[in-house]
This record gives structure tokens, C-alpha cells and sequence, in this order.
């Protein structure tokens, strides 16, 4: 390799490493010294998963000394194990680093002064504390001060799971509203959420997943969402009319692009006003949530028609009944479908594969708990091979299904993530074979 290297100039070298994957450029940079030379430049590297155990042994200005991490600005410590002086240590240093996106969790949020904070935040683009533990009232009002002190960053808390019935409903409402997002998730302190969202000019993404939300008027929740960008209510046991109003909402937003509806009964919502509200939307989840036939008729027809929508979720709805064209075309123009537990019948997974196979947008599909087995093998080989993340686990997969697909899977330049349990693989699929699959791309 050392010799063949030369033919290719540096500047053209660059321009294909764009396209390979950060985790494979470790081994790019071990191939030979051209290709460490040539692979280690910086931009190439920005996404790459840093190791954080060296980076608190060495500190992060050594970290940013190795050339190829100099351009790297987004780092996450909140699964590391950093003692107080290692946190001491890092926030002192991040101030004159080039670091701007950084992710801690409330613990070590809790084991950082005040001052420090203050100075780190100030320092960044974004701010972000997740991993909920103990939050204390305390550690709330630090971050009250940081906030009072710091414009023009973003910040991020995941409060879900946390209990916060300790913590003084305006305090915990004057923070809210002063973030840009915040998960509330299995919370049931939403009440202080609506009322910062309506005095927040920050606040853009809110999930409220997992609280009984029934109690709401219904007017004032759906005031509340029209005005974010992100909205998630996956199980929040939505009344019939909070459900019209939210759908409306969504319909008249004019920042609404990411809504998350899963898991609560819609099949008293006009089909024609849910399909609108779907059609504007950018990603949509729908999972569960009990469509009728007219519903899933105009939503599949809105998924088709609509020139925004990236993301579609319509998981355990049944759309047997959807005509095969429409949601073939409405699967071929997407990036991200789920199609799992939707009851297709042969013609429909056919044609479902047939449009993943000439899609040149989609990376990422789950089919899993439908019926595959009438589907031509190299169909279906084909089309999981020119993605990067597929489900298709439970899909009553043929031998010759199985044994195409892990050929497909080991010769595929793009996928990363490949579930295959539920099929039976190993009895399938011959033990040499099998044991060619890349063990960190493919389950089974």
C-alpha cells in the first residue's frame, strides 16, 4: 500500500476520506505513514468518538495539541468518571479551548462551583446536563445565577425521571423558560412547562412523554405546543379534544417541524386535518395511535404530497388497506420510515421493497413484525444492502432470504446497524457464513 499511496494527490485523498466513516479512519491512519500523515486532517475528524479516559489522564490541552483533534468542538463527559479535581481541572482549561458543545450530567454539574460554571458556559455555543439524579433545589438555583449571567447559549436539561416536587414551582418555571430545550419526560411537573413556554423566548424543544396530561385545557396545551419547533407527548393519555386541539395546533404552527403523537388514541381527529398537519411537518411519529382507515389513507396520501417531511413513524397502525402505489411512493421519498407491526399484506411488502430499492434518499428502515417471507430474496438483499440502518426483525425470513441478506450485509460499503432476531439466522444460514458477519453492525 505504502508504494500505490503516491498515485493519488493528498488534496483528492481528502476528498474521499470525507465519505468514510470516523470510527473507520483509526485504521485508515494505522494503514501506512502517507496515510497517517494524510488521514490525520483535523476536519476529518471533528465527529470522531473521542477517548475520554486519555483525555482525562492527559488533560484537555494536550488533547487539542494532537493535530488531528485540533478542529474538534463537541465533547460529552457525562458517562466519564471524573473526580472533582478532574472536573477542577477541565473547566479551568475549557475557557481557553476551542471546545464550544459540551454535555455533563447532573452529578458533576453538582461538583462544579459556581464561578467555574459561569465562566465554561459563557465560553460556549452549547450547554447541555443530562442523566438525572438527585437535583436539589440547590443545585438549581447555581444554575438559576449561571443563567442570569450568560446570553446567547444554548442550553439543554434532561430533567426526566427527576423529582422535583422539593423544588419551588417558580423557580423551576424561571429556569424552563430560559432554556432552549428540556425533557420532562415521566415528570408530571408539566404544569411549570406550559406556563415557561409561554413566557420563554428561548424554549423551542419540550418533551413531555409518560405524563398524564388529561387534566389540561385543552386550549392551553395546544397554545403551548404551536409556539415550539420539537414537540414529543408520546403517551400522555390525550383526551378527544385535547387531541383535535394539538392537531389543529400543529396545522396552524408556524415553528412546528418535529411532532411526536405516539401512543395516544387519534382516531376521533379528522382524517383530512391530521393529514394536513402531518404534510408540513418534517418528522412525524404517529406510533400507536389507533388510525382508522380513512386516517391512514389521507396521512399516507399527505406523506406522499408533502415537499418537507424526512421522518415518518406509522408503527402499529393498520395500513393494509393503504393502496400499494400511494405507500410505495410515500416510502421511496423518505430518509426514515417505520413501517413495524403494520399488517402488509404480500403486494404491499413487495412494492415497499421495490421503493427502498431505487429510493435514493432513504438510510434508514424497520419492516420488523411484517411478513416478508413473499418477497424475492435479491429484492430484498438489494434494497437492505443500500442502507445504513435496518430493522427487520420478526419477518418470517425465507433460508434463501437469510442467507442473501447476510451476503448483502457483508457487502455493503454503507450499513452500520442490521437487527435480524426473530428469524432464526443460525438455523438458516450456514455456520461459515454467519460467521462473517461483522459483529458490530449485525444482530441476529
Amino acid at each position: 500500500m505504502e508504494s500505490g499511496n503516491p498515485i493519488l494527490p493528498t488534496e483528492l485523498w481528502w476528498q474521499i476520506l470525507e465519505f468514510v466513516p470516523p470510527r473507520y479512519l483509526r485504521n485508515v491512519v494505522l494503514a501506512s505513514r502517507r496515510m497517517n500523515s494524510v488521514a490525520s486532517l483535523p476536519k476529518l475528524w471533528v465527529l470522531m468518538k473521542v477517548n475520554m479516559g486519555k483525555l482525562r489522564e492527559n488533560g484537555l490541552a494536550q488533547f487539542y495539541n494532537i493535530n488531528r483533534f485540533s478542529r474538534i468542538q463537541r465533547l460529552d463527559f457525562k458517562d466519564v468518571d471524573l473526580t472533582t479535581e478532574d472536573l477542577k481541572r477541565l473547566f479551568k482549561d475549557i475557557p481557553d479551548s476551542l471546545l464550544k458543545n459540551i454535555t455533563i450530567s447532573w452529578e458533576q454539574f453538582g461538583l462544579v462551583s459556581q464561578e467555574a460554571l459561569g465562566k465554561v458556559v459563557e465560553h460556549l455555543k452549547t450547554f447541555t446536563v443530562k442523566r438525572p439524579g438527585l437535583i436539589t433545589t440547590d443545585a438549581l438555583v447555581k444554575l438559576e445565577n449561571v443563567l442570569q449571567s450568560v446570553k446567547a447559549v444554548i442550553i439543554n436539561l434532561d430533567l426526566s425521571n427527576a423529582n422535583l416536587t422539593q423544588v419551588p414551582g417558580d423557580l423551576l418555571a424561571k429556569i424552563i423558560s430560559q432554556l432552549t430545550s428540556v425533557d420532562m419526560a415521566t415528570n408530571n411537573q408539566w404544569g411549570q412547562v406550559l406556563e415557561a413556554i409561554f413566557i420563554s423566548t428561548t424554549l423551542i424543544d419540550v418533551d413531555l412523554s409518560f405524563n398524564h396530561l388529561s387534566g389540561i385545557q385543552p386550549d392551553l396545551l395546544a397554545g403551548a405546543i404551536r409556539r415550539l419547533r420539537k414537540i414529543i407527548l408520546r403517551y400522555t393519555c390525550l383526551t378527544t379534544e385535547q387531541s383535535s386541539q394539538v392537531v389543529k395546533a400543529v396545522n396552524f404552527s408556524a415553528t412546528l417541524v418535529e411532532v411526536d403523537l405516539s401512543w395516544n388514541n387519534l382516531r376521533s381527529v379528522e382524517a383530512e386535518l391530521l393529514a394536513g398537519a402531518v404534510r408540513r411537518l418534517h418528522k412525524v411519529k404517529l406510533e400507536s395511535t389507533r388510525l382508522t382507515i380513512e386516517q391512514s389513507f389521507e396521512v399516507v396520501k399527505a406523506v406522499n404530497s408533502s415537499t418537507t417531511l424526512v421522518e415518518v413513524d406509522l408503527s402499529c397502525n393498520n395500513l393494509r388497506n393503504v393502496e400499494v402505489d400511494l405507500l410505495a411512493g410515500a416510502v421511496h421519498r423518505l430518509h426514515k420510515i417505520s413501517l413495524r407491526s403494520t399488517e402488509l399484506e404480500v403486494e404491499q411488502c413487495t412494492e415497499v421493497v421495490n421503493a427502498i430499492s431505487s429510493s435514493t434518499t432513504l438510510v434508514d428502515v424497520n419492516l420488523s413484525c411484517n411478513i416478508l417471507s413473499s418477497v424475492e430474496a435479491d429484492l430484498l438483499a438489494e434494497a437492505v444492502g443500500r442502507l445504513r440502518k435496518v430493522r427487520l426483525w420478526c419477518t418470517s425470513l425465507t433460508t434463501l432470504q437469510s442467507t442473501e441478506l447476510v451476503k448483502a450485509v457483508n457487502s455493503s460499503t454503507t450499513l452500520e446497524d442490521v437487527e435480524l432476531s426473530g428469524n432464526y439466522i443460525r438455523e438458516k444460514v450456514p455456520a461459515d457464513l454467519l460467521n462473517t458477519l461483522p459483529r458490530n453492525v449485525a444482530r441476529y
